[in-house]
């Protein structure tokens, strides 16, 4: 813990050179490795025999689930002697076993099979702890049977009960999932993306999921303050129900740009004008987390943020969307406010990362304040393991 000491503060020169002091009660380092509490290896080597001792991610330390192992996805099938391509995502025994048993029912004389197992030792029916890595079959050549492929798979489980804290939350949405760097895209029919997913079941392959932040703020009265407007997420929700978070964010689905999903969400969420988002909003850069839930299950993810100012006279400000149910309520909450609030864990934890780029890029979250202030700004925008958009 740090105390209200000379370390622990940070002066803080707003809009018009008022000035205010700051302080954090302890460090955020702790906040952000409980969401980055995952690392996937990006690359992996393949030895010229074929042969590949088993992969595990290392998790955090304490984490239930650290020691199970994962297993990549490819893109292609690995050609001896060459550096794998970067995974599409990494399986849990639990799912790769789950795929193995289709796998078996589908492996007959003249059938389609769309996965190839690769084992540590050549056989004819791949067992659960000898499989080091899957990927698509030949015959699976394009984004669109891909999709098809993974579409049918996940339906059917769905249809069989199977996974049903994950599939329970189906969405009808589809997300994108994008091809290694070094894939060429000619090699897939012109498409950047390797296939799309129903939302619901990117944590089944271990698929980044991406999205968009946007927090609005402005300049509270005489003082000079900056001041932020947050979100309380319905009670309702599925997922962190009733924590704080940004102004406004979402998933950005097939086909959308990150700054036209990032103004359908806040004119959904936020009943912001679409035409003040779009003249006003500013792209601040990204926010990445690499993270395992309690139950073990994947969740990466890469998020675009953004920033937008908004009238000190109130003229605009976020309202709720009875219609739309995402949002409970919003609070204007000053950037003392805000600190607290993320060192008591009140924001849904991805949101947390885009506060804090935010205070730290308007100069209220400090190295002053935090002896962990460096470890933190590095730990928002690392490396994701799995393939992004290019």
């Amino acid at each position: 813990m740090y105390g209200c000491n000379r370390s622990s503060y940070g002066s803080i020169v707003g809009r018009g050179f008022a000035t205010r002091t700051l302080h954090l009660r302890s460090s955020l380092l702790p906040l952000i490795q409980s969401l980055n509490n995952l690392t996937l290896p990006p690359v992996l080597p393949h030895t010229s025999s074929g042969n590949q001792n088993s992969v595990t991610a290392p998790a955090s330390s304490t984490h239930e689930y650290a020691s199970e192992k994962l297993v990549p996805i490819l893109f292609q099938e690995p050609v001896q002697g060459e550096t794998l391509k970067r995974p599409l995502g990494f399986l849990r025994p639990m799912v790769l076993d789950s795929m193995l048993s289709e796998y078996g029912a589908s492996n007959k004389p003249g059938g389609e099979i769309p996965w190839s197992f690769h084992t540590k030792q050549r056989s004819s029916l791949a067992q659960l702890e000898d499989v080091w890595a899957v990927s698509f079959s030949p015959r699976v050549q394009n984004k669109t049977h891909r999709t098809k492929m993974v579409s049918e798979l996940v339906n059917k489980w769905r249809a069989e009960g199977r996974f049903p804290k994950i599939l329970g939350g189906w969405s009808d949405e589809e997300y994108p999932v994008y091809l290694p760097s070094d894939a060429k895209p000619s090699d897939n029919d012109g498409h950047m993306l390797a296939l799309s997913i129903e939302r619901a079941a990117l944590p089944l392959f271990g698929f980044p999921n991406f999205g968009t932040f946007l927090i609005g703020y402005c300049w509270s009265g005489t003082s000079s303050d900056l001041k932020i407007w947050v979100s309380r997420r319905s009670k309702t929700k599925k997922t962190f129900p009733g924590l704080m978070d940004v102004t406004a964010g979402g998933g950005i689905g097939i086909g959308e740009s990150p700054l036209h999903s990032m103004a359908r969400e806040a004119s959904e969420e936020a009943s912001l004008p679409s035409s003040y988002i779009l003249n006003h909003a500013r792209s601040t850069g990204c926010v990445t987390f690499s993270h395992r839930n309690p139950q073990g299950w994947l969740l990466p993810g890469l998020y675009y943020t953004y920033e937008m100012e908004l009238p000190s006279d109130h003229s605009i400000t976020p309202r709720t969307n009875a219609k739309d149910g995402e949002v409970d309520g919003f609070e204007f909450i000053s950037a003392q406010e805000c600190l607290e609030r993320l060192s008591a864990g009140e924001f849904k934890p991805s949101s947390a990362l885009a506060i804090v780029d935010f205070l730290a890029r308007h100069g209220l979250y400090t190295p002053e304040m935090d002896p962990s202030y460096a470890s933190v700004l590095l730990a928002i925008r690392r490396d994701l393991g799995v393939p992004v958009p290019r």
